[in-house]
């Protein structure tokens, strides 16, 4: 009774074994027969760097003016009696632009040649006339005294012959030597005299008559200068910017009477910083916007001091075409400040920030390789790389959130053979 329980028992496991082979086997099978679904590789475009030039450039706010602007400052004061040019006419240069009253300055002139009328006459009497009347007299007297010492020489000659033979006493050759030494110091007075007024004294006063005259002469000269100060003309020609006088008003050299600018070559003034000034040349070429108009120039001066006002540097530059500008019209400048030649650029898309730090993704063996770069000048669609690659470094360039160091990628070309060159950086970035 037993061993037919137990063969029962036997029979009901081997059953159940077999119905469970039956559903759990062809399901393993089935498991281990199907292929497990394999994920993607991610795609991505690589490049390149350019190797090119990049620009930074900075925009201001400058002047319209002339090249050439004169303020016509009258050089004497006086009433303006005529007054010939208004604001906005043309002048010429030479042009009469006002007169003033000369009745002051004439009166001046009369007395100046007074003064010369005067000296010229002194100068006359010196070289002449009384001079020549005092030399008369001197020589008369000369010769006087010559023909005195000439009789008290031969008096003397002969009183010592006298007494040698003892014919005369020596008080007589005495008298006769006293009266010789008198006649020769007479003479030596007159001649010295005669020297003296006819020589130095002579030319003394001959060089005071004369400088008196030519002091005179300049008096004269500068009052007729005054005189054509009188008649204000146009340094240059051009335009008239202002006009500041008026008939019957006062005329003033403390007060332009006018203001004239050339417009044949307009120029922008605008001021820069140390670190702009820098960084720009004389030639350099530069734009110019004014309602929606756009003018091109170059620079033309470089400050070399500083603007006490506005603690920046003065630079001037031309305008080209300016017809619409008017004096004082305010533009926006742009200028190249920065440049770099044979830089490494890359597109902005492919450059990417963590914590502060810049990294690109470079292509290598199929892999995307996380690496650290630093960056220089940029616009709106390239950066520069001056740290961490080189101009033969495979960049990835298409931007995704998925990439990763050591991520396994795919070029979405046929082959994993790098695409070509990324196009010049030739746009400029733009800073207020």
């Amino acid at each position: 009774m037993k061993v037919k329980k137990g063969v029962v028992w036997t029979v009901s496991i081997l059953v159940i074994l077999g119905i469970a082979s039956a559903i759990v086997i062809p399901r393993v099978l089935q498991a281990v027969n199907r292929k497990e679904p394999q994920t993607p590789l991610l795609m991505v475009d690589t490049g390149v760097p350019t190797v090119g030039e990049i620009t930074k450039t900075t925009e201001l706010m400058g002047s319209v003016q002339p090249d050439e602007m004169v303020s016509v400052i009258p050089k004497i004061s006086g009433e303006v009696l005529e007054t010939y040019f208004e604001e906005g006419d043309t002048v010429q240069a030479g042009d009469v632009l006002l007169l003033i009253s000369d009745e002051a300055v004439r009166t001046q002139i009369d007395q100046a040649q007074d003064a010369v009328n005067l000296a010229q006459v002194n100068l006359n009497s010196v070289n002449g006339g009384t001079m020549e009347q005092q030399l008369t007299q001197l020589e008369a007297s000369l010769a006087s005294a010559k023909l005195t010492l000439d009789n008290a020489e031969k008096n003397l000659a002969r009183m010592e012959s006298l007494f040698q033979t003892g014919a005369i006493s020596q008080v007589e050759l005495e008298q006769a030597q006293t009266t010789y030494d008198a006649a020769k110091l007479q003479y030596d007075s007159s001649q010295k005299t005669y020297d003296l007024t006819k020589g130095q004294v002579h030319e003394e006063q001959q060089a005071a008559a004369q400088a008196q005259l030519n002091q005179a002469q300049t008096g004269l000269q500068a009052a007729q200068q005054q005189l054509s100060y009188t008649r204000v003309t146009a340094p240059i020609s051009g335009t008239i910017e202002k006009k500041s006088v008026s008939v019957h008003g006062m005329a003033s050299p403390q007060s332009p009477a006018y203001v004239i600018s050339n417009k044949n070559q307009m120029t922008v003034q605008f001021f820069v910083s140390e670190t702009v000034r820098e960084n720009i040349r004389i030639g350099d070429a530069l734009t110019m916007e004014k309602n929606g108009a756009a003018y091109t120039g170059e620079i033309m001066e470089i400050g070399e001091m500083v603007d006490t006002s506005t603690g920046l540097f003065l630079v001037k530059a031309s305008i080209q075409n300016t017809q619409d500008l008017y004096t004082g019209s305010t533009v926006k400048v742009t200028l190249t400040t920065q440049r770099a030649d044979n830089a490494i650029l890359i597109p902005l898309g492919a450059l990417y920030r963590e914590a502060g730090n810049a990294y690109v993704y470079v292509y290598e063996n199929g892999q995307a390789k996380k690496t650290a770069v630093q960056t220089g000048m940029y616009n709106d669609e390239f950066i520069q790389i001056t740290e961490g690659l080189t101009a033969n470094s495979t960049i990835i360039t298409s931007w995704s959130s998925q990439l990763q160091d050591a991520l396994p990628v795919q070029v979405m070309s046929s082959s994993d053979a790098p695409s070509s060159s990324l196009s010049s950086a030739s746009s400029e970035e733009e800073t207020a």
